[in-house]
C-alpha cells in the first residue's frame, strides 16, 4: 500500500480487496498511477531496486516488494504485478488457504 501512495496521483483512490478463490486467499492493492514499464516488471521484485521514475521526494530502500514476495513464496504463495485496465497497477498476493 505504501508504494501505491507514493506512486499514484494524490487525488486518485487506492483500492484494497481481499477474498477467497478455491484454495487461495487473494489480496489486491490497486492504484491509478502510471503502472510499471514492461522492462522493469521483474526488477521491482529484486532487492534494492529503485524506479528511475519514482515519485519526487519518495524515500525508499528498494526492499519492500522483494521481502514481501519472498515471504509469500516461503508460505507457498506468490506476489505478482498485473496491469490495471484503464491504467495503473495491481499487486496481487496469493496465499494458500488453511482449512479450519
Amino acid at each position: 500500500m505504501d508504494n501505491a501512495f507514493k506512486y499514484a496521483p494524490a487525488a486518485t483512490p487506492i483500492e484494497v480487496t481481499g477474498g477467497v478463490n478455491g484454495n487461495a486467499l487473494i489480496f489486491r492493492v490497486c492504484d491509478r498511477g502510471s503502472g510499471i514499464p514492461f522492462a522493469a516488471r521483474d526488477g521491482v521484485f529484486t532487492p534494492f531496486y529503485r524506479s528511475p521514475a519514482r515519485a519526487s521526494g519518495a524515500q525508499s530502500g528498494g526492499l519492500g516488494l522483494s521481502i514481501a514476495r519472498r515471504l509469500a513464496e516461503a508460505q507457498g504463495g506468490s506476489l505478482t504485478y498485473i496491469d490495471r485496465d484503464g491504467g495503473g497497477a495491481i499487486f496481487e498476493l496469493r496465499l494458500p488457504a488453511a482449512t479450519p
